[in-house]
């Protein structure tokens, strides 16, 4: 749970909308049937991804680390 722990350092919200948006195609993806399941899961897999790409960059601009952030 680094993300709303880190937007509580940084005030971004975007690592956080995008985390939300990729498990929720993550989800969709699993309810919405075998034929286009694969896709979902890729994309919603690159949004999570993302979005902890996004929250490191963000925590990179206030000069926290992800070390000084566990404590």
């Amino acid at each position: 749970m680094s993300i709303p722990r880190a937007y509580r350092t940084h005030k971004n919200p975007q690592p956080a909308m995008v985390g939300v948006v990729g498990i929720l195609t993550l989800i969709f993806g699993v309810t919405i049937g075998e034929h286009v399941e694969t896709w979902f899961t890729v994309v919603g897999s690159i949004l999570v991804i993302s979005s902890h790409l996004l929250n490191r960059q963000s925590l990179k601009r206030t000069s926290i680390s992800m070390a000084q952030l566990a404590q």
